[in-house]
């Protein structure tokens, strides 16, 4: 938002807006929009060029497509680097997810390039995870359901670490 990134990949199917029944994409943008417009008083030309390289992967229904859907656009628009932002409890196993499939990749493409005579592969995309602190639910609900929520996000966590192991994903 302060110019870092040149270009934001919203991803995600799921419902985020569950009434309107939009995606998870659509909804972080329109909330990025929000954001945009709100500190550039009304967005102005710079906040529509913002938004104009703004893009939207609204097929995923896991981590693991979220991770493969979103490389295939970095790749077709030849960014050279990712930087992943998600919820505290989820970024080990989107990391894990984004780099297996990134060495997976980078493999693939030296095999190819070794085949074709005097063929150079593609450089290989940067990943760069944004982390973010751990912040517990608070004032959702009442304080021991808050809490239960919490020990919910976590242990569903867990056993999606488990799951994707078992799966060979990470």
């Amino acid at each position: 938002m302060r110019g870092r990134a040149r270009n934001l990949l919203f991803s995600g199917a799921h419902p985020g807006g569950v009434v309107m029944k939009r995606s998870e994409a659509n909804v972080m943008r329109e909330c990025a929009e929000g954001v945009l417009r709100d500190s550039r008083a009304g967005g102005g030309a710079q906040g529509l060029l913002a938004a104009q390289r703004w893009f939207e992967e609204d097929q995923s229904t896991s981590t693991w497509e979220n991770a493969v859907f979103s490389l295939r656009i970095c790749r077709q628009k030849g960014w050279r680097s990712v930087a992943v932002v998600t919820s505290p409890f989820h970024q080990i196993r989107s990391e894990m997810v984004f780099r297996r499939l990134l060495r997976d990749a980078e493999a693939a493409s030296a095999e190819e390039a070794a085949s074709v005579a005097n063929g150079e592969p593609p450089p290989p995309i940067k990943l760069y995870m944004a982390t973010a602190s751990y912040t517990p639910h608070v004032g959702w609900y009442a304080a021991p359901l808050d809490r239960l929520v919490d020990a919910w996000d976590w242990a569903r966590e867990v056993a999606a670490l488990v799951y994707y192991a078992a799966q060979d994903r990470l």
